[in-house]
């Protein structure tokens, strides 16, 4: 009798312990998928937090990033650009003798010719421009200052001063390039 007790309690022993294994398998691998899972939601919640941050620090730099993109646009825009530099010139009272830019696209993409043709100036595209104005050397230097300060910039390749004798004035004729950030750029 002893012994069917025994054995009574062995099988009921095996089965239980055969029953609650898998259970106690489940627990546990539940409980890993838990610690798993509040691991990666506290990795979501930091990078919701730090794109919040993002957000309100492109907010209050959205002023200076326009300016940005006036100063070096993602396209040529020699018509705006010629456009400023013509209004400095009336400004200041002098006369545009001669206005050339060198060849861009317009609008669409460049062809293979015209890339071939346009520089660069480091990791950047521009196309030439050259300027021949005539006035007096005043006027002309004032030009020449404010030529530097204008919010696109411009890479002077020439500067040169010479006089006009039959019109007792000074010809100042400046040929640089106007870099610009192709749209393809901005993915590297």
């Amino acid at each position: 009798m002893f012994l069917e007790i025994l054995l009574t309690l062995l099988a009921i022993a095996f089965f239980v312990l055969g029953a609650i294994r898998p259970t106690l398998l489940t627990i546990a691998q539940l409980v890993n998928d838990i610690k798993e899972k509040e691991k990666t939601l506290a990795e979501m919640e930091s990078k919701i937090t730090n794109l919040n941050k993002a957000k309100n620090l492109y907010s209050r730099e959205f002023s200076k990033i326009s300016l940005l993109d006036s100063a070096i646009p993602n396209s040529p825009d020699p018509l705006k650009y010629s456009r400023q530099l013509e209004a400095l010139v009336q400004k200041n009272s002098l006369v545009l003798k001669k206005f050339t830019l060198g060849r861009v696209s317009l609008l669409g993409t460049s062809s293979n010719q015209q890339t071939a043709n346009s520089q660069e100036v480091n990791d950047f595209k521009s196309f030439s421009i050259s300027l021949d104005v005539q006035g007096d050397y005043p006027l002309l230097t004032t030009l020449f200052s404010q030529l530097e300060n204008l919010r696109r910039p411009y890479v002077l390749e020439s500067a040169t001063f010479s006089i006009v004798p039959q019109e007792n004035q000074i010809l100042l004729s400046i040929t640089g390039l106007v870099p610009y950030l192709e749209s393809s750029n901005l993915n590297q």
